[in-house]
């Protein structure tokens, strides 16, 4: 039997309430209120079972103009509500429809009326339902713009109607998403996106019939009549919008065109042909657009031939793994490989990876492949085992779309245990951009996996936008760097350095650190002289079939690296990183980044755990001034000037920072409140000395400090720390005032 529906009934009198009872009570059932405020607690009790409400106006403690105001606050909007009123004045009714009201009925009530005007309440109400359904359906949630399905559904039906007419596929998407995603914050790349769907949608209903949508991500597609002028005039006034967009990061697009010339494509291959030609200005300076030609055609073939044939050639092991041995940097001994994958087809003999992964990792057959190598490898680790061989580690790669399954880790163990080998001979290697991805869920993937005793390789740290900030919160073993991402010649002294760097940093951390693609001799040399552990490229081995690692491995027993001292001064010191990437150009203190990075470059070594810290907040009292009067030069010399007195009047292993313009921030360590106090005193002093072109004018300072006497080694307590000096150097700005 049907279940009835549920209709609230809002009417204080308790005869009136008595007769609607009767009238509904053989259709509907009854929930009921004598007053707003028992009909408001009913509506949230029972919201998602109401299939209506009939409200009386005039109640005491709430009216009912309260309930309509309550449920249009707290959107509950899809409860059909009809007014039961005696008045029958319009403002009255203008008033009720303005907060929400479908309909209204007079007192007395009539039977017959009230049940067909609150049946067609219900009904209205169910068709509105069944609509937002629909368009939740058919809709993108974020952007409002048609979803995948709905989007191809339309396109096709669109290139029929228009069959025979020029039209155009586009596909658009944003060049470095991720990163301007971790820029932008989350919200801020939903803004992002929500924008490029207002502009698409903008630029789309220009045209005389259209259709667009949002597929993922930052990935949108539009299908429009075809001008070749104007398309191009349309989709470089679309860049220069979205290179407007935010003044601190370029955001550049790429697009993807495919001219339609056969109306019975379907939308699906119109996109994969339109995605083909987006990739084809990716990371090309001045490029934004591409169109889709036959070559294209050929590559894309290709991927369908790889795709149709990938089962097949893992059932038949047609996958190989090769190695390609790490070296100890100062033995010039093997010390382990990295596992990596070749394709023997049985007629095209070696596919290169670069032609079969990227297909992979697009339709998710690479998650198989891992685990295909993963499990060689292991058995190839267990085979010399019972061999009597001492075995070195060898590393594994995890694809970007493993590292999202949730029993990966599980998967790993069970695996390793099956087979017979100790965990620490399986290295996993992973991306630096796939960790920053999502830190949070990487950091609980690394912590079970060294729960279960393997080793984690971040593998191309340096490629993405990892800082010093960062590195110290990956929790990450081995860090591999790759030479390509820097050019290192004889006269790249620059490249040496950022390199250097990174080594000197890892070594702080106590990571080893693999440098991969060395090729020559000069840059062995180097990267033994800055004390890099292993070195990994064509300089000593060029990946190795199975036979020919073993033996390699045969002759020679593993010598693992131990961290090197023997660190070229001229690339190493700590001082000389400070001094290069760190220091404020115009005032010799450090700039504004090194305070964001302190807490590692000044504390790395520290062994002491709570210590006495002061952060002290100065800002020039009459600087604006004196620039404006005088000019930026003679701001300039101030400055400067200011920079020297800080120095001067500070210790070594204190910390002086160009906070912005005219302000500064000076940390200082180990030293009494009392200290601090006198250290202000002496710097307001100095500083109201400086002499000004006009003799009317003089310099001052305005100070706030915060002190500890057990500073911990905790970003949260600085940024803390900074903004309550900051909030006393306001107090003190506000006094001066007076």
């Amino acid at each position: 039997m049907e279940r009835k529906q549920t209709v609230l009934i809002a009417e204080d009198n308790d005869i009136n309430r008595r007769i609607l009872v009767n009238m509904l009570r053989e259709d509907y059932e009854m929930l009921e209120a004598g007053d707003g405020e028992e009909t408001i607690t009913l509506l949230e009790a029972n919201k998602d079972h109401i299939s209506a409400l009939l409200l009386d106006i005039v109640m005491p403690i709430k009216t009912g103009y309260d309930v309509l105001q309550y449920m249009a606050q707290h959107d509950i909007t899809d409860i059909p509500i009809v007014v039961m009123t005696g008045e029958s004045d319009e403002r009255s009714e203008e008033k009720a429809l303005d907060l929400g009201a479908w309909d209204f009925i007079s007192k007395p009530y009539k039977p017959r009326v009230l049940l067909t005007r609150l049946k067609n309440a219900i009904a209205r109400s169910q068709i509105n339902y069944l609509a937002q359904v629909k368009h939740i359906a058919e809709h993108d949630q974020l952007t409002g713009l048609y979803n995948r399905r709905h989007f191809f559904e339309t396109c096709e039906t669109m290139q029929y109607l228009h069959k025979g007419e020029p039209m155009a596929f586009i596909r658009m998407d944003i060049n470095q998403f991720r990163l301007v995603n971790s820029f932008l914050g989350e919200k801020g790349g939903n803004l992002l996106l929500q924008f490029c769907a207002r502009e698409i949608q903008k630029l789309s209903e220009g045209y005389p019939w259209s259709c667009y949508g949002r597929l993922e991500s930052d990935v949108f597609v539009f299908c429009i009549p075809f001008d070749k002028e104007r398309c191009e005039k349309d989709l470089l006034e679309l860049t220069k919008k979205l290179a407007e967009y935010n003044k601190e990061y370029l955001i550049e697009p790429s697009f993807g065109i495919y001219c339609i010339t056969d109306a019975m494509i379907s939308s699906e291959q119109m996109y994969l042909c339109a995605s083909v030609a987006a990739k084809e200005c990716k990371n090309k300076y001045m490029m934004f657009l591409c169109y889709y030609d036959a070559k294209m055609s050929e590559q894309l073939q290709l991927e369908r031939e790889i795709t149709h044939e990938m089962q097949q050639a893992l059932d038949d092991e047609q996958f190989l793994v090769y190695f390609q041995p790490k070296y100890n940097a100062q033995t010039k001994t093997p010390y382990g490989a990295e596992a990596l994958v070749r394709w023997k087809h049985p007629k095209k003999g070696m596919i290169s990876p670069g032609a079969f992964i990227p297909v992979f990792e697009r339709n998710g057959f690479i998650g198989k492949l891992d685990y295909y190598v993963w499990e060689k490898t292991c058995s190839y680790l267990k085979k010399w085992l019972d061999e009597g061989l001492e075995p070195a580690p060898v590393s594994v790669n995890m694809s970007r779309a493993e590292l999202t399954n949730p029993n990966l880790v599980d998967m790993i163990i069970s695996m390793v245990k099956k087979i017979g080998i100790p965990s620490r001979l399986l290295h996993l290697e992973l991306t630096e951009s796939a960790y920053m991805d999502n830190p949070e869920l990487m950091n609980d993937v690394i912590s079970r996996l060294h729960g279960a005793g393997f080793t984690i390789l971040m593998d191309d740290f340096g490629s993405g936008y990892s800082s010093l900030n960062t590195l110290k919160d990956i929790n990450v073993d081995i860090l591999k760097v790759d030479m390509k991402f820097l050019s290192l010649d004889e006269n790249n002294t620059r490249s040496k350095k950022i390199l250097a760097s990174v080594v000197t940093m890892a070594q702080w951390l106590g990571i080893p650190v693999i440098t991969e693609g060395v090729e020559t001799e000069e840059q062995y040399h180097f990267l033994q002289s800055i004390g890099c552990e292993y070195i990994q490229g064509y300089y000593f081995a060029k990946p190795m079939c199975l036979d020919e690692y073993e033996e390699l491995i045969r002759d020679c027993k593993p010598v693992e690296a131990k961290y090197s001292s023997r660190a070229d001064e001229e690339y190493m010191i700590p001082s000389l990183l400070k001094e290069k990437i760190y220091k404020d150009d115009l005032t010799g203190a450090y700039n504004r980044r090194y305070l964001k990075e302190w807490l590692f470059l000044d504390l790395a070594e520290s062994k002491e755990k709570d210590f006495p810290l002061a952060v002290v907040l100065l800002d020039l009292t009459s600087f604006k001034h004196v620039n404006d009067l005088e000019g930026h030069l003679v701001g300039d010399e101030i400055l400067i000037e200011v920079g020297k007195i800080l120095l001067s009047h500070t210790r070594k292993n204190d910390a002086v920072i160009r906070y912005g313009g005219d302000e500064f921030i000076i940390i200082f360590t180990n030293c009494s409140e009392q200290v601090v106090q006198r250290k202000i005193g002496e710097l307001d002093k100095a500083i109201s000395q400086i002499s000004l072109p006009a003799e009317h004018m003089s310099m001052g300072a305005d100070f706030g400090y915060s002190y500890t006497s057990d500073f911990k080694k905790d970003t949260e307590l600085l940024k803390s720390m900074i903004r309550q000096a900051d909030k006393e150097m306001y107090q003190h700005k506000k006094v001066n005032k007076r």
